[in-house]
This record gives C-alpha cells, structure tokens and sequence, in this order.
C-alpha cells in the first residue's frame, strides 16, 4: 500500500507521491524513469518531477500525458522545493553519470528518503544511506520505486541514515578540506 509519510512541514497535497529533481539533459535519465513509474502498480502514487518546463522539455519525449500520476512541475522556489522533499515518500535520482549528484544531499538534508542510480558518484556520496538501483534497468528500478513505496521502515531508516549521512557535507567542511589540501601541498 502506497502510504504519504509525516509531512515536516505543510503538506504539499494528500497524495503520495515520489520526487526527482532534474534537468531534461538525457544523462539524467528521465525518459526511463517515467517508464519505469508507470510499471509501478500503486495506483495511489504519483511522481512528481521539478525542473525546466521551456520549448526543450516539450520536444524532449517527456510529458505528463501519458499517465496521469505523473506531474510536471517546472521550476519551484527554495521554500516549495523544501515542501516536496519533506512531504515526499522518497527522492528518486536515475541519472547515468555525475560529478556529484547535489539532489541526492537535498534530499537527506531534507529528511527525504533517497533512491538513486548505483554509478559511483552516488555510491560515495550515499553511503549506505541510500537505496540503489542500476540506472540502464528499467525493471530494477520499477522494482526498487515499489519497494520504497510499500516499506515504511525501509524509508524510515534511509531518513535516518541519510540525516546522519549529510552531516559530512557542509561549505565550512568543504573550505577546510581544500585549506588543509593547499597546505600539505605547501601552496600557502
């Protein structure tokens, strides 16, 4: 059964739903995601993905027509994005390669569970507080959304973990990493 978490904040609506946020960049992996959602059988679940709507997205293959649980939402402010993470069931990222992946670290900055790619990046990343799937198998990932979905622990312990997890990411941590770096390099 599809169950809407515990908002954190206002609730963005009644309906479960699961969240990516993305470019149209085919890396990103969109187009397969939307099919991989519509094998999920919760019919109660919606997708909803955040990101540019201009003349692209509508020539990219992508829309929201093809089943009605799936939304499009375009660009949204800092403060509805916040809403989406924390409301969601879980943040989904099938991207096929990154230099990094920052949705991933939104999302547990977020107290948002996160399902994503198994590429490397996002395995360093992630650590183990996240769900994986492989990127180019569409039944994998139809499998691993519905897992998210139906296991309340499972999405209880990725928000734990990850809460944990994104405390290693911060701009301070960052700047004192790169300082140390030039020093022990004696570049300063």
């Amino acid at each position: 059964e599809c169950v809407k978490p515990v908002a954190s904040s206002k609730a963005e609506n009644d309906v479960p739903y699961l969240l990516t946020v993305s470019s149209l960049d085919p890396r990103k992996n969109l187009k397969r995601l939307i099919e991989a959602f519509m094998e999920v059988d919760e019919p109660d679940c919606h997708l909803k993905i955040v990101g540019a709507t201009h003349a692209s997205f509508r020539n990219s293959g992508i829309d929201d027509s093809a089943d009605k649980r799936i939304q499009l939402l375009g660009y949204v402010d800092n403060e509805r994005l916040k809403d989406l993470y924390g409301n969601a069931i879980a943040s989904v990222y099938p991207s096929l390669y990154e230099g990094f992946g920052l949705p991933n670290i939104e999302a547990m900055a977020n107290d948002c569970p996160v399902l994503t790619s198994m590429i490397p990046p996002h395995r360093e990343v992630c650590g183990d507080s996240a769900l994986f799937f492989d990127p180019n198998d569409k039944t994998d990932m139809t499998f691993k959304m519905t897992q998210i979905i139906k296991d309340v622990n499972l999405q209880n312990q990725l928000r734990q973990s990850g809460h944990q997890r994104v405390q290693l990411f911060s701009w301070k941590r960052s700047a004192q990493m790169v300082l140390k770096s030039l020093e022990d390099k004696e570049l300063i």
